[in-house]
């Protein structure tokens, strides 16, 4: 005998560990870029108020004083941001643990409390240290006598100002790259497991479990007996074409495994035992499930507890320990019942037994007859709709045993849908993310922008005096903010590879720098980025030259 162990946290909370990480990190990133458009309007409006922060210093105030204002504004503008947030957290969150799939663990257990309060608060104040502080030291660097000459009139901001700026297109566009990237990759590897063969055909069949009590039923001969009646009194219902019982059940949380010898090879001394998968299952089960027969026999009624001991194998099974060969009558010896060897009397395909995701492992199964397992389910395959027969079929087990309820009654299309719950939940977060930091950033993008080309009226009235088309002006701020665009692009390839690496356990079929999905983010962020600069653009182009001149 053999024992599979494992940590207790690692029970409970399974793989869910890293797609929450990876959302979390998704969520900072949003916050980040949210900071970082902040911080490039504050630093617009503080452009804005240099003569007013001139005067100030000019009537004594000293540059700490001035970077404590500005800091002021800008905790208070954070602060008031958090509570709001965490006013629609405390609403949202019920609504979205209703989205919350069952794999994910202890999601009812998630709350607004007195730590999350804390929490929020603390990131409140960060961020807006954050995203204050720079801009409040730019500001506050004066040079009085420059700026109080300049009187009234619009100045464009120097070189420095400019490049701060652009550095900070840049970054918002490179930020917003990298959630939407690891979105794409999740939807491309959620789209190659919708498309995958998990082994059997799911249409029109229904599921339902039930799990006997060791107390009433302790002998093997009451749960085979129970299981297989079950099995045929479904199957000569209405409408029903296959019914069988299968322990564990494919696609659900199991670890149902032994290991095993080949007869006639026996294990070298000190090596490991070979462990593989291992089901019980009644004749129908296979043509209710739709798996198909590849080679020999199928179980049959004759296959009882006293009589020869057989097994059904996968095609996986046979193509590794057979290298392909035809491998019946032979005969495999399992570990925990050397005394009683299973001839091998038919080849069954492969079924995905675990998840979508993981890969083929070979599969032994063994008649319920002589293997009968208290937990089973119960597949039932029908020519009419599967929801209709959920209330005959429970009469049905009720008729056998009043006291053994049928449970998780449900399609078996629901049952892969079900299995395939949290990359789904993962990939809508993280795409909801990754809509949220693109829209973000576009906003900052445009704000800036705006204010350049508000900046710079007075230049463009004088261009479009001296003989410049609409279509120069045009091209002028496009330009600029496509190279800054492209700019931001290539660093922020560099990030969403990295993402990539770190997704890398969560994709199925899917190249952590997957070509297309690359191809595919960096024209929507291109174009988004592109619009964004096109519509203040499009404003100066359409400026009046008397007018702004005058």
């Amino acid at each position: 005998m053999g024992a599979l162990l494992r940590p207790l946290q690692q029970t409970i909370v399974g793989e869910a560990k890293k797609p929450l990480l990876v959302l979390l990190g998704a969520c900072g990133l949003v916050l980040l870029i949210a900071c970082v458009n902040v911080a490039s309007l504050m630093l617009v409006r503080s452009d804005s108020r240099r003569r007013e922060l001139a005067v100030r210093a000019s009537l004594g105030a000293l540059r700490g004083r001035l970077i404590r204002q500005l800091l002021t504004e800008a905790l208070t503008v954070s602060l008031a941001a958090g509570i709001v947030g965490l006013l629609i957290a405390t609403w949202g969150t019920d609504i979205l643990i209703q989205f919350i799939p069952n794999a994910v663990p202890r999601a009812a257990e998630v709350t607004v409390d007195a730590r999350v309060v804390a929490f929020t608060l603390l990131i409140a104040l960060g961020t807006g240290v954050l995203f204050g502080l720079w801009p409040a030291f730019r500001a506050s660097n004066l040079r009085l006598s420059t700026l109080l000459a300049e009187g009234g009139r619009a100045t464009t901001a120097g070189t420095g100002r400019q490049r701060a700026r652009n550095a900070l297109i840049v970054t918002e566009i490179a930020l917003a790259l990298i959630p939407l990237t690891g979105a794409g990759l999740l939807l491309r590897s959620l789209g190659h497991l919708l498309a995958i063969d998990p082994g059997f055909r799911a249409e029109n069949v229904l599921t339902a479990n039930y799990a006997l009590p060791a107390r009433a039923y302790a002998e093997d001969a009451r749960i085979a007996q129970f299981g297989e009646q079950l099995a045929a009194s479904a199957a000569a219902l209405p409408a029903v074409q296959h019914a069988g019982v299968i322990s564990p059940e494919p696609l659900g949380d199991n670890d149902a495994a032994g290991s095993f010898e080949i007869e006639g090879r026996p294990r070298p001394a000190g090596t490991e035992p070979i462990w593989t998968e291992m089901s019980a299952a009644t004749p129908g089960y296979f043509p209710a499930a739709g798996i198909p027969l590849v080679r020999g026999r199928n179980f049959t009624e004759s296959d009882r507890a006293n009589t020869v001991k057989v097994a059904l194998v996968s095609e996986t099974f046979v193509r590794r320990f057979f290298g392909g060969q035809n491998p019946i009558g032979r005969r495999i010896v399992m570990g925990y019942d050397p005394g009683n060897p299973r001839e091998i009397v038919g080849v069954v395909g492969n079924v995905r037994a675990r998840a979508l995701d993981a890969e083929l492992e070979p599969q032994i199964y063994f008649p319920f007859a002589q293997q009968p397992l208290n937990s089973a389910a119960i597949f039932v395959r029908s020519s009419s709709p599967p929801n209709v027969l959920a209330e005959t079929l429970r009469n049905t087990a009720r008729q056998i045993d009043p006291q053994i309820p049928l449970y998780r009654l449900r399609t078996l299309d629901q049952a892969i849908s079900a299995s395939l719950a949290r990359p789904r939940f993962t990939a809508l977060l993280l795409v909801t993310f990754a809509v949220c930091a693109l829209i973000i950033a576009a906003a900052g993008v445009y704000g800036v922008l705006s204010y350049i080309v508000t900046e710079r009226k007075r230049e463009i009235g004088i261009r479009l005096a001296l003989g410049a088309r609409p279509a120069d002006i045009l091209r002028l701020f496009v330009g600029h903010g496509t190279r800054l665009a492209l700019l931001g692009i290539t660093f922020g390839l560099a990030g969403a590879l990295a993402l990539g690496r770190t997704l890398s356990g969560l994709l199925f079929n899917t190249a952590p720098n997957d070509a297309l999905t690359l191809a595919v983010v960096t024209s929507i962020v291109g174009i988004v980025a592109v619009l964004a600069c096109y519509i203040p653009a499009r404003r100066a182009a359409r400026l009046d030259p008397v007018e702004t001149l005058a």
